[in-house]
């Protein structure tokens, strides 16, 4: 069992219930893990799978969350990148993502 799987059933056994806040949003575990889906869903149309490796590159939001556990619901790693990397440490974070 992984952490999007646990999300699932707690989607599931407390759709309505506060999963996230950030700042003055919140989204309910419902909300949340019919995003996650949306991400997955997306990834995968687009060809990423188990094993693939996706940069990030999404500011600190609710967003950000959405995102990471759409690439983990779908078997991809997350490679993190930042603006304050600097170009050539995004560069390499970037190359060694392939």
């Amino acid at each position: 069992m992984n952490l999007t799987s646990l999300l699932a059933v707690h989607a599931g056994d407390r759709a309505q219930h506060t999963a996230l806040v950030h700042g003055a949003e919140a989204w309910t575990y419902a909300e949340l893990f019919g995003r996650v889906r949306r991400v997955s869903g997306l990834l995968k149309s687009r060809g990423v799978g188990v094993g693939s490796r996706v940069l990030v590159f999404v500011p600190m939001s609710l967003e950000l969350y959405a995102v990471v556990l759409g690439v983990m619901h779908c078997g991809a790693i997350c490679v993190f990148i930042d603006p304050g990397m600097g170009r050539k440490r995004i560069d390499s974070a970037v190359e060694l993502a392939d």
